[in-house]
């Protein structure tokens, strides 16, 4: 009987299932790295839209945001639980955000906060000064001639500490202490500055800083005196939390008005956008 050769199905070359799945291999390649690059997107416009919602309150300035994914931490210090509430909510309220995960410690970040209820203040009265002082006694003892060499003065323990706190803040780079576009979070780099400083006033305990904020030209005069204030408080907030004394601590902002260099040029604005930190006892 004559073998019908119509019917039969001729086999599909090896070749061709072979490019097929390297085509789907491709496809799903394609797919997973457009995923994961648009979210990545999405977790960087929620930490923007995040910290520029709590930039603008006055409570909440302060506010560190890391995002991972949609769930947001927020970490710093608040003056009281009312703004450790709202900050809460402002994150809330971002579109986007799944989760929010409060780590925001309450106590003093500003340093003219009154001082607490214990705290000891001087209720002694002053005497007025009066406004004639009786003449002073002729002298008649015969007064020596100074001598042309003195022996030095030996030093206290806080002009000792004052004096290497000097000179360990000299050696750091306190340029490195920048902060996130348009926003007082502290970069990587910046942290690890202010831990070095941290340590210092740790190991020296009579030892008082200022620090002052600046900023470059661009914008208006009132945002760039308010971001020079958030960001010096985000420093003021860092060191309190890697536990130095608030007390031991003054922060301010001035905005664009003191410049180090011309703002006409990219690497002047640069230098003008910085973090001042400064021995503020014994100078």
């Amino acid at each position: 009987m004559p073998e019908n050769t119509q019917n039969r199905q001729t086999p599909c070359p090896w070749w061709i299932w072979a490019i097929l799945l390297l085509g789907l291999m491709l496809l799903i390649l394609l797919y997973s790295r457009a995923t994961s690059e648009k979210a990545q997107e999405i977790q960087q416009d929620i930490q923007t839209r995040t910290a520029q919602g709590l930039l603008n309150s006055e409570q909440t300035s302060a506010i560190s945001v890391n995002t991972d994914g949609r769930d947001v931490t927020l970490t710093g210090s608040a003056s009281n639980q009312d703004a450790r509430t709202e900050a809460e909510k402002i994150a809330m309220r971002t579109i986007g955000v799944r989760r929010v995960n409060n780590q925001i410690t309450v106590g003093e970040y500003e340093s003219n906060a009154e001082p607490p209820a214990d705290r000891p203040i001087s209720t002694a009265k002053l005497e007025p000064i009066p406004a004639e002082f009786p003449p002073l006694p002729a002298l008649s003892a015969k007064v020596e001639p100074m001598p042309e060499e003195f022996a030095p003065l030996e030093e206290d323990e806080t002009t000792q500490a004052i004096k290497i706190a000097q000179k360990k803040f000299s050696q750091l780079d306190f340029s490195n202490i920048t902060f996130e576009k348009n926003s007082s979070a502290l970069t990587p780099i910046a942290q690890q500055t202010l831990d070095s400083a941290a340590r210092t006033l740790l190991e020296n305990i009579g030892v008082s800083i200022n620090v002052s904020g600046h900023t470059d030209s661009s914008g208006s005069p009132e945002l760039n005196l308010k971001l020079s204030k958030q960001r010096a408080t985000s420093v003021f907030n860092y060191l309190v939390n890697a536990g130095v004394d608030a007390t031991r601590i003054k922060a301010n902002g001035f905005g664009d008005q003191f410049p180090i260099a011309p703002n006409e040029t990219k690497a002047g604005r640069i230098k003008n956008r910085r973090i001042e930190i400064k021995v503020i006892n014994g100078e």
